[in-house]
């Protein structure tokens, strides 16, 4: 900034508009907002053959299970006497209470109720199978295709609370930022000077010598990440509001 100032009488680019920049130039309107962001690496998790297990817990399944066998047993009870289609040797009776109660799951049983008070059960019923129906497969559908962290940052206060090096763009004012505002220390910062280098850093995590993650403007975070296929993206919200402005 310093260059600038004594050297050309205005600068045209991307220049961020910030507090100690202002005390020394002179920024027009901002023609572009920017902001720091957070961004992390992720990674696809392959479903394993078990996968249609995990959108409820052991103890909701088995929770579901016994609430399946009782309206069964409801039913039954209600209906037997009034309805031949739940009568018969106990086999068959058997077979009607767990055939029509996982029907139900798929509002394709067969067996007419004839009761008032076997319709009644059966409607309450069929509206808890539609909201456990729509629960799991909204659970399911979750599971197999979000893709996972593979970091536990969630945003800028977990870079704050960590001890692991982040990444920054080389020359950038966030170093800066970083350290005056958010008190991080300095050996943490590590400067980055192109794309590549930020694919090397994630990739490789503080573990490889890389990087937990990136704190870098918002605008050219776009950029990064629509050239490198899902590889990484933001977490949290921008931390800063700023701009890009032309120095005169």
């Amino acid at each position: 900034m310093e260059s600038i100032r004594h050297n050309f009488d205005a600068a045209v680019g991307d220049v961020t508009i910030v507090p100690n920049r202002t005390r020394l130039l002179d920024f027009t309107q901002p023609f572009m907002e920017s902001g720091l962001v957070v961004v992390v690496p992720v990674k696809e998790i392959k479903s394993s053959p078990w996968a249609f297990l995990k959108p409820f817990t052991a103890q909701m399944w088995c929770v579901t299970g016994a609430f399946f066998l009782f309206v069964g047993a409801v039913v039954w009870i209600l209906e037997h006497r009034h309805n031949p289609e739940f009568r018969g040797p106990p086999k068959k009776q058997l077979m009607t209470i767990f055939w029509f109660t996982f029907s139900t799951m798929f509002f394709s049983h067969r067996e007419n109720t004839v009761s008032g008070l076997g319709r009644f059960v059966l409607i309450i019923w069929l509206f808890v199978v539609l909201i456990i129906n729509s629960s799991y497969t909204a659970s399911l559908t979750s599971i197999l295709t979000v893709q996972q962290l593979s970091s536990q940052i969630e945003g800028i206060d977990s870079l704050i609370s960590g001890t692991q090096p982040i990444g920054i763009q080389d020359g950038s004012f966030a170093r800066r930022y970083l350290i005056d505002e958010l008190n991080i220390h300095p050996s943490r910062i590590v400067s980055l000077k192109d794309p590549k280098a930020y694919v090397d850093a994630l990739t490789r995590g503080p573990k490889g010598g890389g990087v937990v993650a990136i704190v870098d403007e918002l605008p050219y975070i776009e950029i990064f990440m629509s050239s490198t296929n899902c590889k990484f993206r933001t977490v949290g919200q921008e931390f800063t509001k700023s701009g890009w402005g032309f120095v005169s």
